[in-house]
């Protein structure tokens, strides 16, 4: 959901200059006052014709997104069913994920899916290097 808002905040950039400078912090992780919206853009996407449009259409995409309930997300249920499995037969699975929200949702719901003593974590960049590092 977080990457349909920053591919439309990309579409609302006004100069080359303002996309350009999304796509730097984007790829540089620069500083700790970027919004998290714009950590999951891609850098490089059209943003030429019918802005408005595409912008319109990713906006309405996010919040169709942000109305699927946790049990009926096909993907983290996916996810769910082979961590279990994993655990079952004595393994210590990491899961990655490419965005830091996608990786915050995975986690809070496998936290509220899996016993209390499987410990979840959700291992960002929002952390200090010290603490990831730990």
């Amino acid at each position: 959901m977080a990457t349909l808002h920053s591919r439309a905040a990309a579409d609302q950039a006004e100069e080359w200059e303002d996309v350009d400078e999304v796509g730097r912090r984007t790829v540089l992780d620069q500083g700790d006052d970027d919004d998290t919206l714009s950590l999951d853009l891609s850098p490089g996407s059209d943003t030429e014709g019918g802005r408005a449009a595409t912008r319109r259409k990713l906006l309405e995409f996010a919040r169709r997104a942000g109305a699927i309930a946790p049990a009926e997300d096909r993907k983290l249920q996916g996810a769910v069913r082979e961590v279990k499995a994993f655990l079952k037969e004595g393994f210590h699975p990491v899961v990655f994920c490419r965005f830091v929200n996608t990786a915050d949702y995975v986690a809070r719901h496998l936290r509220g899916a899996l016993p209390e003593k499987v410990r979840v974590e959700s291992v960002t960049g929002r952390i200090p290097p010290a603490e990831r590092k730990a």
